[in-house]
């Protein structure tokens, strides 16, 4: 959040008001530390060489600490989207692949994993073919994104153990809309509602029946979930 002073104005554009504790606004204070970089380029260099020589263990801490965090994830996200549409690396794995030696691999790769090769496939086929099957795994890392937020100690159980039918579920969001790539699955009642986690640290299997019972679940539109999902957040 930038904080402004009451009557401060910045005295470089003479349009934008100064941030907090900061003698120029956002835009100029961004122009003026280019415009300082590019001066002194290498001073700028050796400091930045030494600061991170000096604090490497603490700031690879912090950016593995980031990037565990959503925030570093999108951002990474973000930026290996970007890499990867960039022309020079399309051109650069375009010409990786057509070598003889990384053929070769993918042949052997080929033969060795057939079988394995041949159920990822229709596995594929099957999900973009059969929607109650599509749903279904929806369910499933539904599930277990949501309980891995709760439960700590201890892994995830298959549903069968937390007493959820997925067919149920199934059969309570029929008919099935046309376009389900911009729908989500959606709780009625919200999950940090109900109180997943006894006193003792062990699962409450009750609760979590009642979380995902079919009556539960409604179809809704990504977007307008999202930002129930950002509402509940800033509660």
């Amino acid at each position: 959040m930038v904080l402004y002073r009451n009557n401060g104005i910045c005295p470089k554009c003479k349009t934008n008001k100064k941030i907090f504790n900061q003698s120029y606004c956002k835009k100029c204070k961004s122009i003026y530390r280019k415009e300082y970089y590019l001066k002194y380029k290498e001073k700028e260099k050796q400091n930045n060489l030494r600061y991170y020589s000096q604090n490497k263990d603490n700031l690879l801490k912090k950016h593995k600490t980031w990037c565990k965090t959503e925030k570093g994830e999108e951002s990474i996200k973000k930026s290996n989207k970007k890499y990867l549409n960039k022309p020079k690396t399309k051109l650069r794995i375009k010409l990786h692949s057509q070598k003889p030696r990384v053929k070769l691999q993918r042949w052997q790769y080929r033969q060795k994993n057939s079988s394995k090769l041949l159920r990822k496939n229709n596995y594929y086929k099957r999900f973009n073919q059969d929607p109650e099957f599509r749903i279904r795994i929806r369910l499933r890392s539904l599930l277990y994104i949501s309980l891995k937020k709760y439960i700590k100690n201890g892994k995830v159980m298959k549903s069968k153990k937390y007493g959820i039918n997925y067919e149920k579920i199934i059969e309570h969001l029929k008919p099935f809309p046309r376009d389900l790539s911009n729908l989500d699955i959606h709780h009625k009642k919200p999950l940090f509602y109900f109180k997943f986690i006894k006193p003792n640290g062990s699962p409450n299997l009750k609760e979590i029946k009642k979380a995902f019972a079919p009556e539960n679940h409604q179809w809704l539109s990504s977007n307008i979930n999202r930002s129930i999902q950002h509402r509940i957040l800033l509660k």
